[in-house]
C-alpha cells in the first residue's frame, strides 16, 4: 500500500489498493492503521450511545449516499476523484466550481452530510465543521 507523508502526517493513498467493493481483501493482514480506525458510528456503538440494531439504518444511508454519488460519475472515476476535482475546482477560481455536473456536486455534499453527521471525528469533517 501507497504511504504518503506530508508536514507531520502520514497516511495511505485512497482509494485503498485493498478495497473491493465494501471489502478489505487484505483484512487478515490490514494495517495497524486499518485494524485500530474506529469512525464515530462505532465508538458510539460501543460505548452503549447507539444499538446496531439503530446503526444499521445509518450505514445504509451511507451506503445509498455513496451509490447516488457513483451513478453520477464516469465508469472510470472514483468518489475519491470526483472529491479531489471538487477541491481542486474550490482552491481555484469560483468559476471552475461547475466544472461538474450539479447533480453530482449535490450527490457528493449530501454524501458529505451524512459521514458528516455519523462517521468522521469532528477534525475530518467536511461540510459540518463543528467547534469543541
Amino acid at each position: 500500500m501507497a504511504i504518503l507523508a506530508a508536514k507531520d502526517e502520514v497516511g495511505f493513498a485512497l482509494p485503498c489498493p485493498a478495497l473491493d467493493g465494501a471489502f478489505c481483501i487484505a483484512y487478515a493482514t490490514r494495517p495497524a492503521t486499518c485494524r485500530t480506525y474506529r469512525c464515530e458510528l462505532l465508538r458510539a456503538c460501543d460505548a452503549g450511545q447507539i444499538a446496531p440494531a439503530d446503526a444499521l439504518p445509518i450505514i445504509a444511508r451511507a451506503r445509498d449516499a455513496a451509490a447516488a454519488v457513483l451513478a453520477q460519475l464516469p465508469p472510470d472515476e472514483t468518489i475519491t476523484d470526483a472529491r479531489r476535482r471538487r477541491r481542486e475546482a474550490a482552491a481555484s477560481d469560483g468559476a471552475a466550481m461547475l466544472i461538474a455536473p450539479p447533480g453530482l456536486m449535490i450527490a457528493l455534499g449530501m454524501l458529505d452530510l451524512v459521514l458528516d453527521e455519523h462517521f468522521r471525528k469532528p477534525g475530518e469533517r467536511q461540510v459540518m465543521p463543528r467547534g469543541e
